[in-house]
């Protein structure tokens, strides 16, 4: 019982600061999605416009879902988020859009096996730095295709860092929580002893007594 009510609040105590993370980076995807929408939406004409704004939608509801999730690996709102990104840059590489692959990068770094995960991140560059050369000077394309690019690194640095201090974090709180629960048990352990001691007193006293007042 101790050591499941240690447990409990370990838990608890090591959720908060998740939640934590997860709000704010729940809240500076929406703020950037929602500028790279303004900002391509004034920009794009016709079908591209109503495509990019499809793909934008789809990315941000399956971030959403794809945030609440807690197992690791490929899911329906991870294919969704790599396959709107690439529409979504494809379409609208030359304003904000790529910061899309920062935002969903975070995501697919979190879940996904590093093997899949450099697959997707290369072909979604890929198609940012070909869209990028096609139409822009090479010195143009390359200097924004490396800013992004920097960007995303960053992005998955800070997700890697979090990750090492949540995991020591995690591992401090179970190294506590033993700790209370052992001096707990040393505790109780102590107090059995020293009752055993005083009933073994006690029984010696009186049995004594109670022989000498026998023979008596």
């Amino acid at each position: 019982g101790i050591r499941k009510d240690s447990a409990a609040m370990a838990n608890i105590a090591a959720r908060s600061p998740n939640l934590l993370k997860e709000s704010l980076l729940t809240l500076s995807a929406v703020i950037t999605w929602g500028a790279i929408v303004l900002s391509e939406f004034f920009q794009l004409k016709g079908m591209n416009r109503i495509v990019f704004l499809l793909a934008a939608l789809a990315f941000i509801v399956a971030f959403l879902l794809e945030n609440r999730g807690k197992s690791p690996g490929w899911s329906a709102p991870l294919i969704v988020i790599s396959v709107s990104s690439a529409i979504a840059v494809y379409l609208g590489g030359f304003g904000a859009t790529p910061a899309l692959l920062v935002i969903g990068g975070v995501k697919l770094f979190e879940k996904l096996p590093e093997r899949h995960f450099w697959t997707v991140i290369a072909i979604l560059n890929a198609l940012l730095l070909f869209r990028l050369l096609s139409e822009q000077p090479p010195l143009w394309a390359l200097s924004g295709f490396s800013a992004y690019l920097g960007f995303q690194i960053f992005g998955n640095m800070m997700v890697s860092s979090a990750r090492a201090v949540e995991t020591a974090n995690s591992e401090l709180l179970s190294i506590n929580a033993e700790l209370i629960s052992t001096r707990a048990l040393l505790s109780e352990s102590a107090r059995a002893q020293e009752r055993l001691s005083l009933s073994r007193d006690l029984h010696d006293v009186c049995g004594h007594k109670l022989t000498a007042l026998k023979l008596t």
